[in-house]
C-alpha cells in the first residue's frame, strides 16, 4: 500500500515512519514556500498549490498512485 500524507513538518515525517515501518510506501505534498523542508525532500514530495486545496492533493494521489491519503491532523482531518 502507498500512503499520500498530506500534512508537513515533524507531523508528516512521524506518520511516515510509522507507515514506512508498517511495510508501506509513503509520499508527501510540499509547496513552493516548504520545498526545501525536511519533510518535502525525505518524501519525494509532489508541490501543491496549498495544503488547504483538497482537490490538488486529491490529484496528487492519484498522480503518484497511492492507495490512501493521510490527512495528519488540523483542518483535513476534521
Amino acid at each position: 500500500m502507498k500512503i499520500l500524507i498530506a500534512n508537513r513538518g515533524e507531523i508528516a515525517l512521524r506518520i511516515a515512519r510509522t507507515a514506512q515501518r508498517l511495510g508501506h510506501g509513503v509520499v508527501g505534498v510540499t509547496t513552493d514556500v516548504d520545498s526545501a523542508s525536511q519533510h518535502a525532500i525525505n518524501l519525494n514530495a509532489i508541490t501543491v498549490p496549498s495544503y488547504l486545496d483538497g482537490a490538488a492533493i486529491i490529484s496528487a494521489a492519484r498522480e503518484s498512485e497511492c492507495d490512501a491519503i493521510h490527512p495528519g491532523y488540523g483542518f483535513l482531518s476534521e
